[in-house]
């Protein structure tokens, strides 16, 4: 199997404003949902271990599959409590990324969580960059707290486990679950909500590179894809070394 070329699908594009023809495309979101994880592609199986053991979900699901009404049970954000979510996101794909390109033993997977640190490390500074010219500061919500609690949990659990396969295939399950449950919350709360006009252009172009990133996800999540009870069905020597 060609390896990987993360370089392309991962371009953080954020500085350069490469991804913003993008960012209003509904087609590409169909297409992003279309894979899934809860959509019957491997990595269902994939993160069905991982979900029980870290509840990644957590409520954030629900919310994510509600509407912006005031009547579906979603809360209200202000524009401070969006920045904290991004921000909560990025440090939770830092803190990962961090120990998964250290830990990880496959090449293709290893660049993908060294990707997540500088893209995110990136996005951090921006957003600083743009609270302070706006005049904003970060503030906690219900949503950023879950996240916080989800994201600890999943790092936790990867840190429990030893350096090999089964380390790689938790991981880029996470990151497929996760990216498709941060793609549905920018659908539904932060884009209906973001009020400042500067957050509203960074929460666009952040959808476009979260979008980017959960494509390149399940692009690892099938190349190397795993069974129910975390051994290998397909990807290079699968049945042997998995990953």
């Amino acid at each position: 199997m060609k390896k990987l070329s993360l370089s392309t699908t991962l371009a953080f594009s954020l500085a350069l404003g490469l991804v913003q023809g993008g960012c209003g495309d509904d087609d590409k979101n169909d297409d992003t949902n279309n894979n899934r994880p809860d959509s019957g592609t491997p990595y269902r199986d994939a993160g069905a271990g991982l979900d029980s053991g870290v509840g990644l979900d957590s409520g954030l699901r629900d919310d994510a599959g509600s509407s912006s009404n005031p009547d579906s049970g979603v809360s209200a954000l202000t524009d401070s409590q969006i920045a904290g979510i991004i921000a909560t996101v990025n440090t939770g794909e830092i803190d990962q990324g961090t120990a998964a390109s250290s830990k990880a033993t496959n090449a293709a997977i290893k660049d993908y969580a060294s990707t997540m640190v500088t893209h995110h490390t990136q996005s951090t500074a921006m957003l600083t960059t743009l609270l302070t010219s706006a005049g904003l500061s970060q503030a906690t919500s219900p949503v950023s707290q879950q996240l916080t609690s989800d994201a600890m949990k999943v790092l936790t659990r990867l840190e429990s486990i030893p350096q090999g396969e089964n380390f790689d295939h938790e991981y880029i399950a996470a990151q497929v679950l996760q990216h498709q449950i941060v793609l549905d919350l920018i659908n539904n709360q932060l884009r209906p909500q973001v009020d400042n006009a500067d957050l509203k252009t960074f929460v666009e172009q952040t959808r476009a590179v979260v979008q980017s990133h959960l494509a390149a996800a399940n692009t690892l999540a099938n190349a190397y894809s795993v069974g129910p009870d975390g051994g290998a069905v397909g990807g290079p020597d699968a049945g042997t070394s998995g990953l």
